[in-house]
């Protein structure tokens, strides 16, 4: 980017001679504002490969955390198989102690009346 755009070196150079300065003087002020300028000052380019940048490094970092909320789904759904298994599981026990407990108060039941029918 060109200084002049910016800080108009001729004007700078004339406003300093007026002030007295000599034209060596004037001369190295206005070079050492002109490369402070022209090294500091961000351009319309910088700006753009930062933009770009930033917009590729947002992108990937959607991606990243598109993949690891899958990645959480995914461990969310087989831990929601795991406990439905388990329930399942639960409930067949559950199912077979009561029976088991049907059958015995059922015996129970004979073995009293027998005993008390006589």
């Amino acid at each position: 980017m060109l200084v002049t755009n910016i800080f108009d070196t001729h004007e700078s150079f004339k406003v300093l001679t007026q002030a007295g300065f000599t034209e060596e003087q004037a001369e190295g002020q206005v070079k050492i504002i002109s490369n402070l300028i022209e090294d500091k000052l961000a351009t319309k380019n910088d700006l753009l490969e930062i933009e770009n940048s930033m917009t590729i490094k947002m992108q990937q970092m959607e991606n990243s955390m598109t993949i690891k909320l899958k990645e959480m789904e995914n461990s969310m759904q087989q831990m929601e198989n795991k406990m439905l298994s388990e329930i399942l599981h639960t409930r067949s026990d559950l199912v077979k102690w009561i029976a088991g407990l049907m059958v015995a108060q059922a015996a129970v039941f004979v073995a009293m009346f027998k005993i008390f029918s006589q």
